[in-house]
């Protein structure tokens, strides 16, 4: 088992495996205060601050942690790849996507 404070994990930068992409770095935990266990984590993109909020965090639940290395945390989060869902639009009998 790998411990560590929280000071040292806000400095990791948070990577999606799916895509390489860059979440963030963690600014915020959510946990179960019955059980102790942390439930998810915030990622927040421009910056090693580890308190606040902010309208762009990605949550990151605890479970879909891969990895917790010496500078940065891997995740499996396939919805951060995908980005923002596509509309579908009909255009002269094809459909295109944007």
């Amino acid at each position: 088992m790998q411990i560590t404070n929280f000071s040292d994990f806000c400095e990791k930068e948070v990577i999606n495996c799916r895509d390489g992409k860059r979440v963030g770095f963690p600014s915020d935990l959510k946990f179960d205060a019955e059980c102790g266990k942390i439930i998810s984590f915030s990622a927040r993109d421009g910056g090693k601050l580890c308190f606040g909020k902010s309208g762009n965090d990605a949550v990151v639940p605890w479970d879909n942690i891969e990895k917790i290395g010496d500078d940065v945390i891997l995740v499996n989060l396939e919805w951060f790849s995908q980005g923002k869902p596509q509309k579908e639009k009909e255009k002269a009998g094809k459909k295109s996507f944007f």
